[in-house]
């Protein structure tokens, strides 16, 4: 978990994940979502699998490809320097 509400006015905190295959980022999501019982604010990226993002208002979930993850490197771009 990361946290960025002291850069950032749109949440709090980030969760960032990896799944092994885009079938594998679903099923996390999914369980995700199943396992809540907030309902998000919205969801991205369901369906291809490459990266998801499921926003709670005050924690956005990101479940991404290896390779997707390595290409927006989330946590380098928000940690604090």
């Amino acid at each position: 978990m990361l946290f960025v509400g002291n850069q950032t006015w749109i949440t709090d905190y980030f969760v960032i994940a990896s799944g092994n295959s885009p079938i594998h980022t679903k099923s996390l999501a999914e369980a995700l979502l199943d396992g809540i019982k907030e309902h998000p604010i919205s969801i991205d990226g369901l369906r291809k699998g490459r990266w998801v993002l499921i926003d709670y208002e005050e924690v956005i979930v990101h479940i991404f490809l290896p390779a997707v993850r390595e290409y927006y490197k989330l946590e380098k771009l928000w940690t604090e320097v």
